[in-house]
């Protein structure tokens, strides 16, 4: 009785241990603040920078999938990028690498947002099988007549 006790008791405690493993190993990697478009307001077909300021808790390798979304609600997606391990963890501000050449047809006098999705496959254990995906807040610039 007193074996099949402490099976149970070890089990469980197997059980809430990879639990407890697996959240601290999806937690995310990075935190964003704020961030803005250089120069704002821009000029349709204008090459701009995304500058946000992130916090960095681990060093991961994320994949890239960037956006301008026009406000006539079309997307105008980018070439999906590698991000490289960041240089030290903390905070700090990052400027998109590379930049990004807005479209000749971006609507004038109205609100238009850049974003990006981040998907880490090195990144703990968890994350080469099921990656952690992580959205950046968008960030809403103006776009002036050439």
């Amino acid at each position: 009785m007193r074996r099949r006790l402490y099976q149970h008791l070890l089990a469980s405690d197997t059980a809430l241990v990879l639990v407890v493993l697996v959240v601290i190993d999806r937690r995310d990697p990075m935190s964003f603040g704020d961030g803005r478009v250089i120069p704002d307001p821009a000029r349709a077909g204008q090459v701009v920078t995304a500058r946000r300021s992130v916090v960095w808790y681990r060093a991961c390798e994320a994949e890239v999938s960037r956006e301008v979304v026009g406000s006539d609600r079309i997307v105008r997606p980018y070439v999906k990028f590698t991000l490289r391990i960041p240089t030290r963890l903390g905070p700090q501000v990052v400027d998109s690498q590379p930049n990004i050449q807005l479209p000749i047809g971006l609507p004038a006098h109205a609100q238009n947002s850049y974003q990006a999705v981040l998907r880490f496959h090195r990144c703990g254990l968890t994350s080469r099988v099921w990656p952690l995906v992580v959205d950046a807040p968008p960030i809403f610039f103006d776009v002036v007549e050439p």
